[in-house]
């Protein structure tokens, strides 16, 4: 399904609906002046992976999340990393 939703934006062929946020946790870390955000995600089973996330410094602005690609996805022992975008 995630790789679904990347090739649906990526061509346009997609529309916003509500959503439950299901099958994790997320701890999410995001100092407002940095370039990224760290994000862990929990199952039930304890730390499933991490996520970092490049996206640009936080400021006000309205209609624009202002995410930068490509991001990376790092195993819970941090040996290893894959690019999803």
């Amino acid at each position: 399904m995630h790789t679904e939703a990347f090739d649906a934006m990526a061509t346009g062929e997609w529309e916003l609906a509500p959503a439950a946020w299901q099958d994790t946790e997320l701890l999410l870390w995001k100092p407002p002046a940095a370039w990224f955000s760290i994000n862990a995600f929990y199952t039930p089973a304890g730390l499933r992976n991490w996520y970092v996330n490049f996206k640009h410094p936080t400021r006000r602005h309205q209609g624009w999340v202002g995410h930068l690609r490509p991001d990376l996805v790092i195993g819970p022992d941090l040996s290893t990393l894959t690019c999803p975008t």
